[in-house]
């Protein structure tokens, strides 16, 4: 709480130094409407930089060690490589390629493993501390019919239902977590070392 609370701070102050927002900011300000104060936007910026950076970066960290363990992160290469035969790789060829063995590693071992979420009733989420539900992600996966998207705290596009308070950075994060990966596969020839999360590159050059 504390950390949420000096986080917030932090971006208020910023706020009101009237910084030229970026894409990302500047989306965020839109859908908040015209008569969004500096509050509610540093609330939202915050929430990304509390969330967003240490999901992803555990999730891409603990997929990369898995797949230096397991001798795949080759074999994944290789079919990025078929899709993508040059230097750099688009988000249609990186996701035909890798988005189907990077959710199948992050079932293995998601980040986080635990999260909370709040029930939902007569459409709307109910906030009351005593309602909220902890939700065991890696055992709930553990169930093949458990959607991927289960990782995030939703429900997969298109269901019937969706979940009010799933994670609105769902598109956002498998997009980042698949240009890391893609990035690293198409960096050049990648060669195993005695550490599981270290690597010896020599890097591609152009012809």
């Amino acid at each position: 709480q504390q950390q949420g609370q000096a986080v917030h701070k932090a971006v208020l102050d910023w706020l009101q130094t009237k910084p030229v927002l970026g894409t990302l900011a500047g989306d965020i300000k839109t859908r908040l409407g015209s008569g969004a104060c500096d509050a509610a936007l540093a609330l939202g910026l915050a929430g990304v930089l509390l969330g967003f950076p240490p999901t992803v970066q555990g999730n891409f960290i603990r997929t990369m060690e898995t797949w230096i363990e397991e001798a795949a992160l080759w074999q994944h290469q290789q079919v990025l490589f078929d899709a993508a035969p040059g230097l750099q790789a688009s988000y249609e060829q990186a996701n035909a390629a890798l988005r189907g063995p990077l959710l199948a590693t992050m079932r293995k071992r998601p980040v986080p493993e635990m999260l909370w979420r709040s029930p939902v009733r007569h459409g709307g989420a109910d906030l009351q501390d005593r309602h909220r539900v902890v939700l065991g992600i890696a055992s709930a996966l553990t169930d093949d019919a458990a959607p991927n998207e289960l990782m995030f705290g939703r429900d997969h596009p298109g269901a019937a239902q969706p979940t009010v308070h799933g994670c609105p950075g769902y598109d956002m994060a498998m997009g980042v977590l698949l240009a890391m990966s893609a990035g690293l596969l198409k960096a050049g020839t990648l060669r195993p070392t005695g550490s599981p999360v270290l690597l010896m590159l020599t890097p591609n050059k152009p012809a």
